[in-house]
């Protein structure tokens, strides 16, 4: 090999090693192959697309405090996993946000469930938990409620991008836990700007329109939560959000309002 072909594999090199060990893969950078990255070992094909090529937490992240810990405590035996972002974060606890812990305590703790979500995920951060940080590794959920998107949105990517980072995610989970019944959410609306239609709110529902044809009704369930949070005219209804993004306890009681029965219905269908 000449040292000029030479110099060449080690920069690519550089880069697909930052992108498996902490870095972030940056649109337009040569994708990963086979070779580098084993796709195919989690049942998906080779992409360049950034929400769906796995991207870790960076080291000296508290996201990787998080993560780790949520790997050294989680409980191997639960039933039920949350995925997803702050929004689904918030279920379980926040020093200052408990809007949701009551509802989680009473209702989701006894049916033994570990939530994995961690605020600020994207699609390719999840991807990333499921496939290197294999954060189901000697577990069985029967049941994934999957969140997420809404933070891909708001960074502007493309729904058709963010609807395929999803659709991967599927894939990724039934590779490995082929038994296991997804139950996916729409993206949640925001409510930055009462009234006033936003790109984030016709990104979101772009986004909703596309996943929701991932629902096969029995693998995978799609669960419409969006329409819950409007008003009568259709608008985002703002005492669902404290801050236009986060739910408050009307939100989180909304979401539960839909999102506890089809819990209980699809555990019930994989008793064993």
């Amino acid at each position: 090999m000449s040292s000029i072909h030479h110099c060449i594999a080690v920069i690519l090199s550089m880069i697909f090693t930052l992108h498996v060990s902490g870095g972030t893969l940056e649109p337009g950078s040569p994708e990963p192959n086979s070779r580098q990255w084993k796709w195919g070992k989690h049942g998906l094909e080779v992409t360049s697309d950034p929400c769906s090529i796995p991207v870790p937490y960076e080291a000296t992240s508290w996201k990787t405090a998080d993560f780790e810990g949520n790997v050294k405590t989680k409980n191997k035996g639960a039933s039920l996993v949350f995925l997803g972002d702050s929004i689904t974060d918030l279920w379980e606890y926040h020093p200052k946000y408990q809007n949701g812990a009551k509802l989680w305590k009473e209702h989701y703790v006894p049916m033994g469930v570990e939530n994995f979500a961690i605020s600020g995920d994207r699609t390719e951060n999840v991807l990333w938990q499921l496939t290197d940080g294999a954060i189901l590794k000697e577990m069985s959920p029967r049941v994934i409620v999957l969140t997420l998107g809404i933070n891909n949105v708001m960074r502007g990517d493309a729904p058709s991008s963010i609807a395929t980072g999803i659709a991967n995610i599927l894939k990724v989970i039934h590779h490995s836990h082929p038994a296991t019944r997804v139950l996916l959410c729409s993206v949640l609306p925001t409510c930055m700007n009462p009234g006033k239609e936003t790109a984030t709110t016709r990104g979101a529902q772009r986004v909703n329109e596309l996943i929701s044809k991932l629902g096969n009704g029995n693998s995978v369930v799609y669960l419409d939560v969006e329409s819950a949070f409007l008003d009568g005219q259709g608008n985002v209804d703002s005492k669902y959000f404290y801050d236009g993004l986060h739910l408050t306890e009307a939100g989180f009681e909304t979401w539960n309002t839909l999102l506890l029965p089809k819990i209980e219905e699809l555990l019930r269908s994989t008793a064993k």
